[in-house]
């Protein structure tokens, strides 16, 4: 054997030895992106599932809120009318109010979603 057959079958080991590391990297690498892909997926299906609870509530805002010029006073009247709780389950429960209608819709105006064109 030569001097360059050995030289080159040690630097084909050597290469080998790098290829096989870098399959292993690359296997654990696709295991971390197909747990990510999948956490991804579960938390899109989760917003999915919030969103079709509070659409309602935000819906039932497009309705409560208040009309007119924002910075009149009548409008400030009707607004805070329009926060006023509004429903109750019992003496217990926390009262539903018109601060949570709005807060429904501006949590889905903030994600994008257009409530007026919806309905």
């Amino acid at each position: 054997m030569t001097a360059t057959t050995a030289a080159t079958d040690a630097a084909y080991d050597q290469l080998a030895r790098r290829n096989a590391e870098l399959e292993q990297e690359k296997a654990a690498l696709v295991d971390v992106l197909e747990r990510t892909e999948k956490e991804r997926d579960d938390l899109l299906g989760e917003i999915e599932r919030l969103h079709a609870v509070i659409e309602p509530f935000a819906r039932a805002w497009l309705h409560r809120e208040p009309k007119g010029e924002p910075g009149s006073k009548g409008y400030q009247r009707r607004l805070e009318r329009s926060l006023l709780p509004f429903y109750s389950c019992g003496d217990d429960s926390e009262p539903l109010t018109g601060a949570h209608l709005r807060d429904a819709a501006l949590a889905l105006s903030a994600s994008g979603i257009d409530m007026e064109s919806e309905s």
